[in-house]
């Protein structure tokens, strides 16, 4: 032993030949952190290379059972991977050791980088740049660079997607920052086919270095601003349930945009597979009360709760519901199936929903996005989940009504089919008759036309609904026109097209026009001519007349005629017998759209129910077609929810005008 207390002691005690080396791990220029590459290594007093010291500014013991290291975070020029250092260390009974230690750059693989790199991201070293020696290090022991990209961007943080060979998942992560290493703690949310996506909150790096499947991967991020909000890169993918659940268990159901970026994921409709059953959640749809309205499809006879369960996305509270259930049969083959709608109150309004439940033991769950009582498949939703009503009637007014009922956004009657016979003309008048699968009652019709038009020029236009008439239809009118001199037209309209939308379509032309159906027929010669002079006196806009002589020949007023006729108490539209409307162009045919309506004969009963009471609605003799018969029948559905929306409509009109003549009469007084 020499004088001061040191000596050159034999090798370290360890067995391995890397035990007498200490790892290193850069930080900048200036500063590293060493730790002994062994555990239970004697404590390091001070360190020098080639005669230069290096200042130990901190030091810390990073404990494990077994594996206990100690951590130096040194200041000085020189320390480099194979470097040899001069190490004093503190050795048993207060003895100070010396040793030559040769210094080694810790790669990714060494057991303890890992906890090292922990440590260092826990620290705060605020710096005027960012350390890019550290950054230089951690892009080196990468195993390799993996294509990732950003695809939503919140305030809170970003959800990036990487591509990973096996699908591997995201166990840690670290950004190089002005403050130094930090831990990215990214959230796992899922991976498929070869791409994981997982959460960084709080932070928009432009390089992540993360821990995949045990590899350290460097991935480089588009910069934030070029990613929408929405996460509209996003795609529909197989594991979007999944995805969602994952974004879901974030609790960030409180940020607008998380729920929009939630709604865009999920699908209108979900179907699961099980076995040979299929269960299918229909849709939801918001209703006028705020309150959703979810239809569910489920195999067999639902013999005992399903337990139905429903949360908005974001949000652990369950929401009141209330269930009716009915038994029915697949149309495809008969099977039979039991429909639910399921109407849900206190529920948070974000239109991306949970929805699981029971069935045959076990729990089934899905995520559905709202549709919009506007669109086309809410009313299909409607008409396919009207049998649910005959358990309870008053699901048709609560649920059932009011999405079948709301204006179809853009209402627009597309043709898919359109030809011409006959002779051209420029015609005074258009007369639409609307036919269905009876073609015998459209030829009385067309027979009854020719014979009774008298010296009116007129363009006949048969609306058909169906494509597999227009081959016969064709066929009939190419002949009508030549037999009956007249100028006929043969027009399609596409699949969802109502006789409503249909009456309101525009062929080119401003001219008055007359409604009626196939199998009515006029009863008087030159009906046509009379009532166009009567049409051009005063202020008329609507001829209406009766295809058969009730006391509904009595009403003087619309208003009348629907104090005489409820239409809630009457077996189907037909009941109000309708011959033929003449709608002149005073009249403004969007005059309608105050309600939604399906059938002919409702349409022109809303016109006559808006323009009632302004002088614009004569009932006209010349307008009452007979009736000689048709197979044709309305949809019983569509019957239903016409009735019922003319007499709110009613009851709206008329509350309008006994409020104006009490104001009148006070006025008055």
């Amino acid at each position: 032993m020499s004088g001061n207390g040191s000596k050159r002691l034999p090798p370290l005690p360890s067995g391995e030949e890397a035990a007498s080396s200490l790892f290193l791990v850069p930080h900048s220029d200036d500063l590293a952190y060493l730790w002994w590459s062994a555990p239970n290594m004697p404590s390091v007093a001070s360190l020098s290379v080639d005669g230069r010291s290096f200042d130990v500014l901190e030091r810390k013991k990073l404990f494990q059972p077994g594996n206990t290291i100690e951590v130096l975070l040194v200041e000085g020029r020189g320390l480099r991977d194979g470097a040899v250092c001069d190490v004093a260390f503190h050795a048993p009974a207060d003895e100070t050791g010396l040793a030559n230690v040769p210094v080694r750059l810790a790669e990714w693989d060494h057991p303890n980088t890992r906890r090292v790199l922990k440590f260092i991201a826990g620290r705060f070293i605020r710096e005027d740049d960012p350390p890019r020696v550290l950054e230089r290090y951690l892009s080196f022991i990468s195993a390799w660079q993996a294509p990732s990209r950003i695809i939503a961007n919140f305030p809170e943080g970003l959800i990036v997607e990487v591509d990973t060979p096996d699908g591997d998942d995201v166990r840690d992560g670290y950004v190089v920052s002005m403050q130094g290493l930090l831990n990215a703690s990214p959230v796992f949310l899922c991976s498929h086919s070869g791409r994981c996506r997982f959460w960084l909150p709080e932070m928009h790096p432009a390089h992540i270095y993360l821990d995949i499947g045990g590899n350290l991967v460097r991935t480089v991020l588009s910069a934030p601003q070029e990613v929408p909000a929405t996460g509209a890169r996003l795609q529909s993918s197989a594991d979007d349930p999944l995805f969602l659940d994952a974004l879901d268990r974030l609790g960030m159901g409180a940020s607008p945009s998380f729920a929009e970026l939630a709604g865009g994921l999920c699908r209108k409709t979900a179907e699961l597979v099980s076995g040979d059953d299929v269960h299918r959640v229909r849709g939801c749809v918001r209703l006028p009360n705020d309150g959703i309205a979810f239809f569910v499809d489920l195999p067999g006879p639902v013999l005992s709760d399903p337990q139905f369960e429903i949360r908005a996305f974001g949000n652990e509270g369950h929401a009141d519901i209330a269930v009716t259930a009915c038994e029915t049969e697949s149309l495809g083959d008969g099977a039979t199936r039991t429909q639910f709608i399921i109407e849900a109150t206190d529920l948070i309004l974000n239109g991306c929903y949970h929805l699981s439940w029971n069935h045959s033991g076990e729990r089934y769950s899905a995520w559905v996005r709202e549709t919009e009582a506007t669109e086309r498949s809410a009313e299909n939703l409607a008409r396919e989940f009207y049998p649910v009503t005959f358990v309870d009637q008053g699901l048709f007014t609560r649920v059932l009504h009011p999405i079948a009922a709301a204006p179809v956004v853009p209402a627009i009657a597309s043709l898919v089919h359109k030809a011409e016979f006959g002779e051209s003309i420029e015609p005074q008048v258009e007369i639409l008759v609307f036919a269905q699968r009876d073609i015998e009652a459209l030829h009385r019709t067309m027979i009854g036309l020719s014979l009774t038009l008298g010296n009116v020029t007129c363009e006949i236009t048969i609306c058909c609904f169906d494509r597999s008439l227009v081959a016969p239809l064709t066929e009939h009118a190419r002949s009508w026109a030549t037999l009956f001199g007249i100028s006929l037209r043969l027009a399609c309209f596409g699949s969802g097209v109502s006789e409503a939308l249909a009456a309101q379509y525009s062929f080119g032309r401003q001219l008055p026009r007359v409604l009626c159906r196939a199998g009515t027929v006029p009863r008087q010669s030159g009906w046509l001519s009379s009532a166009l002079v009567r049409a051009r006196k005063g202020r008329t806009g609507l001829l209406l007349g009766w295809s058969a002589s009730q006391d509904v020949n009595e009403a003087e007023t619309v208003e009348q005629l629907f104090e005489k006729f409820h239409p809630l108490q009457m077996e189907g539209i037909d009941h109000f017998a309708l011959g033929a409307a003449l709608v002149t162009t005073r009249l403004d045919a969007a005059i309608a759209e105050a309600i939604k309506v399906f059938t002919l004969e409702a349409y022109i009963l809303a016109l006559a129910l808006r323009a009632d009471g302004q002088g614009e609605v004569v009932f006209s003799t010349e307008m009452g077609f007979g009736n000689c018969g048709s197979e044709d029948q309305h949809d019983r559905f569509e019957e239903i929810v016409d009735l019922y929306g003319l007499q709110k409509l009613y009851e709206s009109v008329s509350s309008s005008k006994h409020k104006l003549i009490r104001m009148r009469r006070r006025a008055g007084a």
